[in-house]
């Protein structure tokens, strides 16, 4: 008799086997050995682990939806079916299904995962963060003289600490707010520590026309 090491989760088959013993002779498994004893097995057995419900999921940075992915293991997964429950907003019975909660806040999301003999659920929390948004307010600069614009900008939404990478008319810069700037076209984007999500914004810097001197 062999000795079988198998990961947890994966499915265990024996398939085709024989085996014969004797009880009291050397004899062979045959019709005229009534001591000798034998089983065979063409098509085997399965060992199955316990069913557990497991699943993963991904957040997006451009609206709040969720994308799961179904890590469900053991019992017999020739039958796997799921019931998903969105926090009660809605439900699925796909394996990889999507869904959108609309706004940001806390979710709960049930999985149940069935295999037509036992079932097993699992219940894990979704924090989806505010979408990243920015404010700003400007300066441009004066009609006769360089390099006098400026930018500020607040940055809302997101998660941890923010990023900053400015490019502009001979123009790079990694702070928040922005000076010493001349007329043109300068773009931000911020992107968040947490969930390296990231948000651009244009911003114009016009210098206004210098007056005619009057005749």
């Amino acid at each position: 008799v062999d000795s079988y090491t198998w990961n947890w989760g994966d499915k265990f088959e024996i398939r085709n086997f024989y085996m014969n013993w004797n009880t009291n002779s050397k004899g062979t498994c045959g019709n005229r050995d009534r001591n000798s004893q034998c089983y065979g097995n063409p098509e085997g057995f399965i060992v199955r682990t316990p069913l557990v419900a497991n699943f993963n999921f991904t957040t997006n940075c451009d609206d709040f939806s969720v994308d799961f992915q179904n890590l469900t293991t053991g019992g017999d997964d020739t039958g796997y079916s799921y019931t998903w429950d969105f926090n009660g907003q809605g439900s699925s019975n796909e394996c990889d299904p999507s869904f959108d909660f609309n706004q940001a806040g806390q979710y709960e999301v049930i999985l149940v995962a069935h295999d037509g003999i036992s079932s097993s659920s699992i219940t894990k929390s979704i924090f989806l963060n505010e979408l990243i948004d920015i404010s700003f307010s400007k300066e441009d600069p004066n009609c006769n003289e360089e390099n006098t614009g400026s930018i500020s900008i607040t940055p809302t939404g997101g998660s941890g600490n923010y990023t900053y990478s400015w490019t502009g008319p001979n123009f790079s810069s990694t702070n928040q707010n922005i000076s010493g700037l001349n007329e043109g076209v300068y773009e931000v984007t911020i992107t968040d520590s947490d969930n390296n999500c990231s948000l651009t914004q244009e911003i114009i810097l016009e210098k206004p026309e210098t007056p005619t001197s009057p005749v």
